[in-house]
């Protein structure tokens, strides 16, 4: 398990799916880019699965 892999897990343990994703999201956007810059080979969000969420899970918060 990867460093990344084990943040998203521990976002997960707290049953904060929705922020475990977008963490997920926002970190392989970053590594999309360094990937085009040829600063690195793969991008290491890829291996890992999001959550399936559905429409009663999203909550707004104020």
């Amino acid at each position: 398990m990867n460093d990344i892999e084990q943040i998203f897990n521990d976002i997960s343990k707290e049953q904060k799916y929705a922020t475990a994703n977008l963490f997920l999201v926002n970190l392989g956007t970053i590594f999309n880019k360094a990937k085009k810059w040829r600063l690195i080979e793969n991008n290491p969000t890829l291996v890992i699965d999001k959550h399936k969420m559905q429409a009663d899970d999203l909550q707004e918060s104020y």
